[in-house]
Parts: structure tokens; C-alpha cells; sequence
């Protein structure tokens, strides 16, 4: 809740980016508005890749939620409920939200993810 008492709203952070080939992206929720979670809340994920060889972890406050697993392949916009990997992950605000992708093939490959926070 805000000064006033008005409660938090729902967040959502969204990313897409191209992964080079054998390369890592260190954290592909870097530079957006809540990299850190805005207020104590429950977090979800659902991502994509454009194909097989994409691998992706989660951090909260750098400890592992999710360590190098795979990506589904549906090369689209992440749908629910296809694509949830986790859901009901607790955050607490100002943790930080890290997402590090890995593509472990010899090409250029696309990632994309959602996030999800609502208010606890």
C-alpha cells in the first residue's frame, strides 16, 4: 500500500532479446523499471525460445529459484498456462529479480519472458 492506502497493483516485465551463438546474457530483466520487486509479492514466470538450446535460470536476491533449465520451444509470445515454469515464487521488495539465459547451440537464438509480480 501507498501513502494513502491505495493497494499495489500488479506488475509485469516483459523482455525479448537475441541470444548469440555459444554466448550468455547475464540478466535479461536488466534496466527495467522493477528489476527489483516494488513491493512483497508472489512472482511468475513463463518464457519461450525460437528453439532447442536455450537454457534459463531465476534468482531472488541471488538465491536460485531455477538453475540452467530448458526453455519450451514454442517460438511465440509466452501464453498462459503453456508456458508458466514457476509460479507463487515469494519475493519481498526491493529484491532483485535476475534472469540470466545461456545458448548452448552454434547460432543466434530468440528468448522471451514474462514476469509476473502481485501484491502479498
Amino acid at each position: 500500500m501507498d501513502e494513502y492506502g491505495t493497494p499495489d497493483a500488479p506488475v509485469q516485465l516483459v523482455a525479448e532479446l537475441s541470444v548469440a551463438a555459444n554466448a550468455t546474457n547475464d540478466n535479461v530483466m536488466r534496466d527495467q523499471q522493477y528489476q527489483t520487486a516494488p513491493f512483497d509479492g508472489y512472482l511468475t514466470l513463463r518464457d519461450t525460445g525460437s528453439a532447442g538450446g536455450l537454457r534459463r535460470s531465476l534468482l531472488i536476491a541471488g538465491r536460485s529459484v531455477i538453475d540452467r533449465g530448458f526453455v519450451n520451444t514454442s517460438n511465440r509470445v509466452p501464453i498462459v498456462p503453456d508456458d508458466i515454469v514457476t509460479t507463487q515464487i515469494p519475493v519481498r521488495q526491493g529484491q532483485q529479480i535476475t534472469v540470466p539465459v545461456f545458448n548452448t547451440t552454434a547460432g543466434a537464438l530468440t528468448f522471451r519472458a514474462i514476469i509476473d509480480i502481485v501484491p502479498a
